[in-house]
């Protein structure tokens, strides 16, 4: 978590939900910061500052899966265990070939950003983040999202800049099954607050 005492508002990073262009435009616009600016926590293994309220934006598991697996594939962020895994990943195959063994690969499973979202924000099984929001291919949506949090103008730098970076519909029916076997309470939870649309799938 990245927290503004000022602001009185903590952002719960969630790996490839744009944590790192939220947390860095907190990081650079925001005064008396606490917490990590990189790294990622999950809200139950922090202490958050009293009168601190948190956030955090939601994604379409598959989607959020598919930008997970391409990235990798890609290399990451060049560093030397990212690269690795991606190497790894690409002996697997592609996305469609990785999502049939998430529940039984725990290397898989259990990398950083394919740990589902749940996990980032619940206490004890129960999610305890103070705002969630659903996640969008848009900067300027985010950015309003943000500006009202926060009271005053923010405008955070371009999201995802190609939209088939998270593009789902190629995953195969049995790929798009095991993804939404393995992420059902993500799923689960969506639906409970509505965060992605009244089907809960936008």
């Amino acid at each position: 978590m990245i927290a503004s005492l000022s602001d009185q508002l903590g952002f719960i990073k969630i790996p490839k939900n744009a944590s790192s262009s939220i947390a860095n435009w907190m990081h650079n616009n925001c005064d008396q910061i606490v917490g990590e600016l990189m790294g990622h926590q999950a809200l139950a293994s922090i202490t958050v500052p009293e009168g601190v309220k948190t956030f955090c934006f939601l994604r379409d598991p598959a989607e959020r899966f598919v930008s997970a697996c391409r990235w990798l594939l890609r290399g990451g962020s060049n560093s030397e265990i990212e690269g690795a895994f991606g190497g790894y990943l690409r002996g697997i195959g592609d996305e469609s070939q990785i999502a049939e063994v998430l529940a039984s690969d725990l290397k898989v499973s259990g990398y950083l950003h394919f740990i589902p979202q749940t996990f980032w924000i619940s206490i004890n099984g129960k999610v305890a983040v103070d705002y969630l929001f659903p996640y969008h291919n848009d900067s300027a949506w985010m950015s309003g999202v943000l500006s009202g949090l926060i009271k005053r103008n923010a405008t955070l730098p371009e999201i995802n800049a190609s939209a088939s970076r998270s593009d789902a519909s190629a995953l195969t029916p049995n790929a798009l099954k095991a993804i939404q076997e393995f992420y059902a309470e993500d799923y689960q939870v969506i639906t409970q607050y509505n965060v992605l649309g009244v089907s809960g799938t936008a």
